[in-house]
């Protein structure tokens, strides 16, 4: 993206001034100097970044006010966060908030007033602006500026007309460009719901209903499907017992070093159903629990101040944090073969369904599939199915996908509540027999692409709807956006008199500390 800069030339009429240049002072205090029960406080978590505007101060008793708490705003004040400020955590106060106070975290802006403080605010959101404000921070973890590097940035002056002309001229093509937004996010939410519509038509078996008309042959009864797929995982568990006692019985001729094999944990049994608590499936659907259909394990956080189960690891290991796409490939990190035998953790291979039982937002309730094998934290369920079984894991997968609301809901605990392997154990969901199996997981995968697709196409139009406002910007801050009327009184005049009013004050302000300080003396 091109950015304005000093060399670009600039009309006749316009002037460079620096920010701090164009400013008045910002009254700071305790908030009882201004307020005597509440006031509405402005911090960083007021802002809404990507609106750029402050949405959701709160309101704070003054004997319970933060220490940062400190500076008295006026309307019209632009409020820049100086802590990592390419995230643009930048508001403009409005007339409800005349008179409340903000964080010392935010560098306040407060135009002169002969400067248009909407023309200052459109060149604090410029991405010209951020960019020519990355050089100055400092810090990596939580880089920042100061106040005066932010007040450093030159910024061009056009005369003062002319500056009420790229306001009007701006906020007329912004509240175009955000009417079409509008529209994005509206075809975006029918998406949304369009997605929520074919995953409950896909499990309520009316993706399906033709299918099943047409091949009647093809269907089993419920009971049947259960028994087939209980006697499947039996024959997967026996060969899991033999391979166990073989290990064991190498273990034991290699004289016991090392930790003995785990033997493999008994399967769960079918439990009786009873059909009333149950709403009613399609011919050949049953409804099955997580624990009839598979294996269900966690892992283990081995403890961080034992290097040995860190240092040179070459086990993987995932944490929920990398669930939140459909398929983790890659480790969170590595743990040692240490760890694994000497702690509970276990391997678990490729294809293994992974849940979140607890993370931070939106992690909770999350699935993904493993690709590779590894071992997990305490914050997962791992999911095993049999190979080739009479569940499909994508089936089951898709199904994780739809219910992520509902699983979450189930959560218990209090202030941070979360999944146990006893709810995801307990998950019931509706399950035909492998061949429609395949093909609800055939026609979702196809249907969902599509939408995906065009929710792509709506990403990307809003990403250029914000990379239009950007160009926009520049042509306002270049000269470009509006036509200068030659009757303006020049910048350079209007820049003068600003300075000469700072001079004035400047001038006067040593001579009244005098006088009060003979006043005192006298």
């Amino acid at each position: 993206m091109l950015f304005w800069s000093l060399d670009m030339t600039l009309p006749a009429t316009w002037q460079t001034a620096s920010i701090g240049e164009l400013l008045l002072d910002v009254e700071k205090g305790e908030p009882s100097a201004w307020h005597e029960e509440s006031f509405f406080y402005v911090d960083i978590a007021s802002i809404d970044s990507l609106a750029m505007k402050v949405s959701s101060p709160s309101e704070i008793r003054v004997d319970e006010a933060p220490s940062r708490a400190r500076q008295h705003l006026q309307a019209g004040d632009v409020v820049f966060s100086t802590v990592r400020p390419y995230l643009k955590n930048i508001g403009l106060i409005e007339e409800w908030l005349d008179g409340q106070v903000a964080s010392t975290g935010f560098c306040v802006l407060r135009a002169d007033e002969d400067i248009s403080y909407k023309y200052l605010y459109y060149f604090v959101i410029s991405d010209d602006f951020i960019e020519r404000l990355k050089p100055l921070q400092r810090g990596t973890s939580y880089p920042a500026v100061r106040d005066a590097d932010v007040k450093s940035i030159s910024i061009p002056l056009p005369p003062a007309n002319e500056q009420r002309r790229i306001v009007a001229k701006i906020e007329a093509l912004f509240s175009e460009i955000d009417h079409g937004v509008e529209e994005l996010k509206a075809a975006q939410q029918k998406l949304k719901r369009a997605r929520q519509a074919l995953l409950k038509a896909a499990f309520e078996g009316k993706l399906t209903a033709r299918w099943r008309a047409e091949n009647p042959d093809k269907l089993e009864s419920p009971d049947a499907l259960r028994q087939r797929i209980q006697a499947e995982r039996e024959a997967y568990h026996r060969c899991q017992l033999e391979q166990w006692e073989k290990a064991v019985e190498e273990w034991r001729a290699s004289g016991s070093e090392g930790r003995k094999p785990r033997k493999p944990k008994p399967i769960k049994l079918l439990s009786e159903l009873e059909d009333h608590e149950l709403p009613e499936l399609c011919e050949g659907w049953a409804w099955l629990r997580v624990a009839e259909v598979g294996q269900v394990g966690t892992g283990v956080t081995p403890l961080k101040r034992k290097e040995d189960y860190y240092r040179n690891g070459g086990v993987p290991w995932i944490t929920s944090g990398a669930l939140n796409k459909d398929f983790v490939l890659e480790p969170s990190g590595y743990v040692t073969q240490l760890a694994l035998e000497e702690t509970n953790l276990r391997l678990y291979p490729a294809g293994t369904i992974l849940v979140a039982m607890y993370g931070e937002g939106k992690t909770r309730g999350k699935c993904s599939e493993l690709r590779f094998e590894a071992s997990t934290n305490q914050a997962i369920a791992a999911i095993e199915l049999v190979e080739g079984g009479g569940l499909k894991k994508s089936y089951l997968k898709w199904f994780l996908k739809m219910n992520y609301e509902d699983i979450r809901r189930r959560s218990s605990g209090g202030v941070q509540p979360n999944l146990n392997l006893g709810i995801v154990e307990q998950l019931m969901f509706p399950a035909p027999g492998p061949d429609e199996q395949a093909l609800v997981c055939e026609t979702l995968e196809s249907q969902m692409s599509y939408i995906d697709q065009l929710d792509i196409i709506l990403i990307n139009a809003r990403q250029r709807a914000e990379s239009l406002k950007q160009s926009i910007l520049m042509q306002a801050f270049s000269g470009r956006l509006v036509p200068q009327d030659p009757d303006d009184e020049p910048a350079s005049e209007l820049l003068a008199r600003i300075r000469a009013e700072r001079e004035a004050e400047q001038a006067t302000a040593p001579r009244r500390r005098r006088v009060n300080k003979a006043e005192a003396t006298s």
